[in-house]
């Protein structure tokens, strides 16, 4: 059995209120969810207007498929929503 976390700090370019702040992070976890999956949450900047950090988990009983679903996460995250990533890490237990 193998754990794996994907956390992604980033500025949200299109939020000028926390109204929207929030609509854009539902949509992300909610579409990587469907799409993907796994558990996900925002875990820090709950009220800063711009900024958020996701997480997201897996079990799988293959490392490597895990390590790549989640990358499969980052690059349709950031390829599809208005935003900045300032850090992102994959870890894997």
């Amino acid at each position: 059995m193998h754990v794996h976390v994907l956390t992604i700090t980033f500025i949200i370019n299109d939020a000028y209120s926390l109204k929207d702040k929030r609509r854009i992070v539902k949509s992300i976890i909610q579409k990587s969810q469907g799409r993907f999956k796994v558990s996900a949450a925002e875990v820090a900047f709950h009220d800063i207007l711009n900024q958020s950090e996701l997480a997201f988990g897996i079990v799988t009983s293959d490392a490597k498929l895990g390590k790549k679903r989640l990358e499969d996460i980052f690059a349709f995250i950031e390829s599809t929503y208005p935003i900045m990533v300032t850090e992102y890490n994959i870890a894997g237990m």
